[in-house]
């Protein structure tokens, strides 16, 4: 059994090949703990913790985000959007994943030559007035939102309707097409909103985008077609091929051993393959920064794929 759901009820750990999935990344530490004293490998597809990260943990793998990453990615993205000296502000969520981001998107920005300060806020927030507030107040030139859909519905018109008119960059965290464009919506604009993901965007001329969409209209996925359709298609290419390639029996040995050194042609949905190795499980990741064409109602790539590897502010 390869499991993508964890419940008491359900999951029967002695029939269990491995676990593919998983939600929020402040899950994923108990049950890579777990799961390495059962011998059972862990592949984590929307987001990621640093266990992944080189030198691995045994077991822990991810074809997510990890935010760690992340974060410098959000840093090396910022010559697209504006010049050295130019200040940013971060805004993110009071938890450990959020503030993995601040912790990297800052020195790789200062390392860029960019001024940087920040806004923290309750993971519960509903009232997003006071911290888009308190972030105009920090007189930004571009801002770099880091956290979920809801906070974006939140923080892009409270920002808009107090009077910044600057860049805001969305990080693409479980944040659909959809999301965003509701968000420019309810804020007034449409002017100066980009985003950065690891992963093919609906508008992207791959036939690739083409399959999932069509994959998620014929099953009736319940939900309108975007890249989250798109992340869930490539951790399956993962599962699909990490199963062919441990073949039957497979053991639960065997496919951690597959894994570790597995290497999936994601056919333009990534800007690369997904490629694990012993002692890296996350590999050379591929991220896109992209700008909202208001004229074409779509968002346009901004440069090329950006390559990152391990993070070089990684504190273990």
């Amino acid at each position: 059994m390869v499991s993508a759901l964890f419940s008491h009820r359900l999951f029967a750990p002695s029939l269990v090949l491995g676990i593919f999935g998983l939600s929020l990344s402040s899950t994923h530490g108990p049950v890579y703990e777990e799961m390495r004293k059962a011998g059972i490998p862990v592949v984590t597809g929307f987001s990621g913790i640093a266990d992944a990260l080189p030198p691995a943990k045994d077991f822990s793998y991810s074809a997510g985000v990890v935010f760690e990453v992340s974060g410098e990615v959000a840093g090396a993205i910022l010559p697209r959007i504006g010049k050295p000296g130019a200040m940013v502000v971060g805004m993110t969520i009071d938890s450990v994943g959020g503030r993995a981001l601040l912790r990297h998107n800052k020195p790789t920005a200062e390392a860029l030559g960019f001024k940087w300060d920040e806004v923290i806020f309750p993971v519960r927030t509903v009232d997003f007035v006071p911290y888009a507030q308190a972030a105009i107040a920090k007189k930004p030139d571009i801002v770099v939102g880091h956290y979920g859909a809801e906070q974006n519905l939140g923080v892009i018109p409270a920002l808009r309707r107090q009077g910044y008119t600057g860049p805001y960059v969305v990080a693409v965290y479980g944040v659909s097409e959809h999301v965003i464009r509701e968000a420019m919506k309810r804020g007034g604009s449409e002017e100066g909103i980009y985003q950065f993901n690891r992963y093919a965007t609906i508008y992207d001329e791959v036939p690739a985008v083409k399959d999932v969409k069509a994959a998620a209209e014929k099953f009736k996925t319940g939900r309108p077609f975007s890249t989250m359709h798109i992340q869930g298609w490539v951790l399956g290419k993962v599962v699909a091929q990490a199963l062919e390639q441990c073949g039957w029996p497979c053991s639960r040995e065997k496919l951690n051993g597959v894994l570790a050194s597995i290497q999936v042609d994601t056919q333009g949905l990534t800007g690369g393959p997904i490629k694990f190795s012993p002692g890296d499980h996350y590999g050379t990741t591929y991220w896109r920064l992209s700008k909202w064409n208001t004229g074409k109602q779509a968002f346009e790539p901004v440069g090329d794929w950006v390559q990152q590897t391990k993070p070089k502010y990684l504190q273990k």
